[in-house]
């Protein structure tokens, strides 16, 4: 019998950009330890609209992640004693996440006019010169 996971729908999320060899992580600056748990995100879609990030709730990092490793991904998730295990290896290295919890988190992004007025992008004229900021 296969497991459920109770987050389904970012499961297959986090499969997507699995199978197309995509894992940005955004570490903390704070050091992120099988002791200590943070959220850590994981970048998901990023338009000219919305960053996008897959969130691992309460979680901690152990072993190596390469930050710019480009190629082949293989990933495991299990589940134990309540807490998720995702083991993800870029070639001969692996970093594992243990995590209470996947989400998935949209920030929208907003454009400033050089005169410094908020506008949406979806009210955003065209042919005019505008600064994107996430908020």
């Amino acid at each position: 019998m296969q497991y459920e996971f109770p987050f389904q729908d970012e499961l297959d999320k986090l499969n997507t950009l699995l199978s197309q060899n995509q894992f940005e992580l955004l570490v903390p600056n704070i050091a992120v330890s099988s002791q200590q748990t943070s959220d850590i995100r994981l970048v998901y879609l990023m338009n000219d609209a919305v960053e996008s990030f897959l969130v691992f709730k309460e979680a901690a990092l152990t072993g190596t992640y390469l930050k710019e490793y480009e190629g082949e991904l293989e990933a495991r998730l299990d589940e134990s004693e309540g807490r998720y295990v995702l083991a993800v290896y870029q070639g001969e290295t692996v970093c594992t996440l243990f995590f209470q919890n996947l989400t998935l988190e949209g920030i929208p992004v907003r454009y400033r006019r050089f005169s410094g007025e908020d506008i949406s992008a979806a009210s955003m004229p065209s042919g005019r010169h505008f600064i994107a900021c996430s908020i």
